[in-house]
């Protein structure tokens, strides 16, 4: 074999070496050359909103990031003990948020399937003003009540809500009674549960002398008892009455006197239908003054024209 002189091999190597820089600068050129041409055609490329709006979202979270850390970094100097105050972001229930107007559908729904009507221990002294106001307004109307009925259901129906059915089922036919024959059925029935005893019903109604008729067909029993009304018949009738301030109560206790009652879930009194045809809004509100004023006015003129 031929061999090289120490002067030839130094002029190989240095050969060999400057190919190989040529090489890798081609190279690093060329990958050079292929990230722009990249980047050429992703910035002329048309943006997506997406990448805009994540693009700002990311510069905009960017510049908080650095104003909470300038004034984390400005609390700190000012005070070396300041401890961060982490509050909690509110979640959001997407349930509510996306029916806003059913949440309190859904608790009226609730509160029926418990039982809907209100407990009362007896008739609050609103109720009772607007009984007293509504019973003289169908006075100075010409429909005093004359007869008094009681309706107590047999021991064997136990419950206060079997009860009340039963007793609302009697009104009922008495009242159907009274229509079919040509009469009006007005008057006012109050719920009864005394301490110990069962639930009744006490009702007090407007009589004439033909429709009074029809309550001597119906034989006094247990369940159902008539009698005359008399002046104490208002007074018994509300005497399921919740006390009220101690100086009124000095003059209600006299002409109403009142007896403890047991809860009761519901309505305790309830007009008639006819009754309500009467009284001005159907009896759901009091009787106004001015309404009151005005049937005095006319009853007391009608009665002082003279006749013919």
């Amino acid at each position: 074999m031929h061999q090289l002189n120490k002067d030839d091999r130094d002029d190989v190597i240095e050969n060999f070496a400057a190919q190989g820089n040529a090489l890798e600068i081609s190279s690093a050129k060329s990958r050079e050359s292929g990230q722009n041409v990249r980047t050429r055609r992703t910035q002329n490329a048309p943006k997506s909103t997406e990448q805009l709006s994540s693009k700002n979202i990311g510069t905009e979270s960017h510049q908080l990031i650095d104003e909470t850390q300038k004034n984390e970094s400005a609390t700190e100097q000012a005070n070396p003990n300041h401890t961060l105050k982490v509050e909690a972001r509110p979640t959001s229930n997407p349930q509510h948020d996306r029916h806003p107007r059913t949440r309190g559908r859904r608790k009226t729904k609730a509160r029926k399937k418990t039982g809907g009507w209100p407990i009362t221990s007896g008739i609050s002294h609103q109720d009772f003003k607007h009984l007293i106001r509504s019973v003289e307004y169908l006075d100075y109307r010409g429909f005093p009540f004359r007869h008094f009925i009681s309706i107590r259901p047999p021991a064997e129906i136990t419950g206060n809500a079997a009860r009340k059915k039963y007793c609302r089922d009697v009104s009922d036919s008495l009242r159907r009674r009274f229509n079919r024959n040509g009469h009006e059925f007005i008057g006012i029935a109050v719920f009864e549960l005394e301490p110990g005893g069962l639930l009744h019903l006490h009702l007090a109604i407007y009589t004439t002398s033909k429709s009074a008729k029809l309550l001597k067909y119906i034989k006094d029993t247990e369940i159902f008892h008539a009698r005359p009304y008399d002046s104490k018949g208002l007074g018994y009738l509300l005497k399921s009455r919740l006390p009220t301030h101690p100086d009124r109560e000095r003059e209600l206790i006299r002409k109403f006197p009142r007896r403890k009652n047991e809860k009761i879930r519901g309505k305790r009194w309830f007009w008639t239908k006819d009754a309500k045809a009467i009284l001005p809004n159907e009896g759901r509100t009091p009787v106004r003054d001015t309404e009151l004023n005005e049937i005095r006015v006319k009853m007391t003129l009608h009665a002082t024209t003279p006749l013919g």
